[in-house]
């Protein structure tokens, strides 16, 4: 908690913004020791890149004995004075059922971000089984300000994680003798139907704001992941 108190003081821009996010991304590679490694471009945005680097270190500051029991809590204590990112991961903590126990051998992930203009939230329930990862279900919420199509908004959101999910599992280039070797769709791998978790979305403007909907939840893939850190491999 000291070391968020920290960047909070140090860049004076709440974390789960856009702007926090970036601010504070070099700091936090340096203190997890991150800065030096080899480092390439991916083809997405700042606050996906950002985000998600955010959402993994996250938990690496709560004791990994209370890990999933404290990332709501942790999340909570920095957006105390930010009703509207708080507002968004809340509502996916209800819906998932962070508060209960979840089902043997399944792990629970959150992430909060603000991209794009919105305020998004995502909730994940995975399992890892001789270490092969599945993603059960994700619940993922987005208040973009104002509302004028809520079918569309819903779709854009359920295939925003297919693009993130993909980008998390599988998005890599490999180069050999100055040519990328993926190809095309059977050399590059993405998310198939089988794949897939089911992901419920819930829609809540808040109004006063115009905001994007679908790459703003690319970002909160992330949640697989870190709940991923307290499975058993």
């Amino acid at each position: 908690m000291q070391f968020i108190q920290r960047i909070r003081r140090r860049f004076q821009s709440p974390l789960t913004t856009l702007r926090g996010l970036q601010s504070a991304t070099l700091y936090v590679m340096r203190h997890v020791g991150l800065v030096g490694r080899a480092e390439c471009w991916a083809t997405r945005t700042a606050d996906g890149r950002d985000g998600v680097l955010l959402v993994i270190q996250t938990p690496q500051v709560v004791p990994a004995a209370a890990r999933e029991e404290m990332q709501q809590y942790f999340r909570r204590k920095l957006m105390e004075k930010h009703p509207k990112h708080l507002a968004v991961l809340n509502a996916v903590a209800e819906r998932i059922g962070w508060d209960t126990k979840p089902p043997s051998g399944v792990h629970r992930g959150l992430a909060q971000i603000m991209g794009f203009g919105s305020h998004v939230a995502a909730a994940a329930e995975v399992s890892v089984t001789k270490g092969q990862l599945k993603i059960h279900r994700i619940v993922a919420a987005t208040d973009p300000g104002h509302m004028v199509n809520p079918a569309q908004i819903e779709r854009q959101v359920e295939g925003s994680f297919v693009y993130g999910l993909s980008a998390a599992l599988y998005g890599e280039c490999t180069v050999k003798n100055g040519r990328i070797e993926q190809e095309n769709f059977d050399s590059y791998e993405v998310m198939r139907m089988a794949e897939m978790p089911d992901v419920e979305t819930i829609v809540m403007p808040s109004g006063g704001f115009w905001g994007g909907v679908g790459e703003p939840t690319i970002a909160v893939a992330a949640p697989a992941h870190h709940a991923v850190i307290a499975a058993p491999l």
